[in-house]
């Protein structure tokens, strides 16, 4: 949440509203003072790069449908994992479509979530749990070591049991993070803890 309204305060700064260095400096800025943000581009309503943290300059545009269905929408939409065009970076992107006070597109202010950054993130707190951030077809986005087998569309929030294959027992559960949105996929979290050891059998 601290992120996408990052990115939303980032749009709003006239500066870039127009290519050139004033634009650039600004977004390597702000990308430099968080570590989370692989990169922050402003795409104006054709889907163009304005400028960019990271590659400006290089030719790249957003894909025509992903953008006519971002100008319909007025919410931010967080992708699964991808390579970042511009950074050359694992990434999961925010995307903030702009409209002005007559509902007019104005283009996209995007930022994308370091993928390694995330993952080192959610280690910290994990301890023996593995953490993930997966897609709904069970893609794995982000994490914190290996998972056991798991079923990603199990119950959200019941607990499931699976066993590894070096024969652990791990229990782990589901929590949906945002649904499937058209060609956006759906996100989720898994936990998966290992069973304590039996006394005398492990």
């Amino acid at each position: 949440d601290d992120l996408i309204a990052l990115v939303r305060v980032a749009a709003l700064n006239p500066a870039l509203a127009k290519p050139g260095p004033a634009c650039q400096q600004l977004l390597s800025d702000m990308r430099a003072t968080t570590p989370a943000l692989a990169n922050l581009i402003r795409y104006d309503a054709e889907g163009t790069p304005i400028c960019a943290a990271v590659g400006s300059g290089r030719p790249y545009r957003l894909e025509a449908p992903f953008l006519a269905w971002l100008k319909q929408r007025h919410e931010p939409n967080v992708s699964g994992a991808l390579v970042g065009p511009l950074s050359g970076r694992k990434v999961m992107v925010i995307s903030v479509p702009l409209h002005d006070a007559d509902g007019g597109f104005m283009g996209v202010m995007s930022g994308s979530i370091d993928v390694a950054w995330l993952t080192a993130q959610l280690r910290r707190t994990a301890g023996d749990t593995a953490v993930a951030i997966i897609e709904d077809d069970g893609t794995v986005a982000s994490a914190t070591a290996p998972l056991p087998p798991f079923a990603p569309q199990s119950v959200p929030g019941s607990v499931s049991r699976t066993m590894s294959g070096d024969g652990r027992t791990w229990y782990y559960t589901v929590i949906p993070l945002r649904p499937r949105q058209d060609t956006q996929p759906g996100l989720s979290v898994v936990y998966a803890a290992p069973a304590p050891p039996v006394l005398g059998l492990e």
